[in-house]
């Protein structure tokens, strides 16, 4: 699994580092829910650093240490950590978004919705540009070819 995602990582210059880690990402979500109320401009360097902390470097985003450090990195105070892990508005928006997910049944990251189908994690570009064709009416092929 690894091999392909770095084959496809590489031209964007992503490397997925190998590990059995599965992370409670739920503190991570939280803080990002607060950076995206409360500091907006860092958004992006935010789930940035967050991407390239626990696939990258293989480092556990549910610990508050690897959070304080992302933070210190970004120039915000690490002490906001504990505001948006008890941040009622954070916990309002999480819960908002996993009953989103779960009424359009993602069931896991990335998920693509091009047209009437549903893509479901890591996956070749042929795949993704057949699946568009078909959306956009220029190409019949069957879905189940991949």
């Amino acid at each position: 699994m690894y091999k392909n995602l770095n084959e496809m990582g590489a031209i964007y210059g992503l490397k997925f580092t190998a590990h059995d880690l599965l992370s409670n990402s739920r503190p991570s979500i939280l803080l990002g829910e607060y950076i995206h109320l409360h500091y907006p401009a860092q958004e992006d360097a935010y789930h940035a650093s967050v991407f390239s902390a626990y696939f990258s470097e293989g480092k556990d985003i549910g610990q508050s240490k690897i959070l304080a450090d992302l933070l210190q990195k970004l120039g915000i105070d690490s002490n906001v950590l504990a505001n948006a892990l008890n941040d009622p508005a954070c916990q309002i928006r999480m819960k908002e978004n996993a009953q989103s997910s779960a009424a359009m049944q993602v069931t896991g990251t990335p998920t693509f919705f091009i047209g009437n189908e549903r893509i479901v994690g890591a996956q070749p570009y042929p795949r993704l540009l057949a699946v568009a064709r078909r959306a956009l009416g220029l190409d019949d092929t069957n879905q189940n070819d991949f």
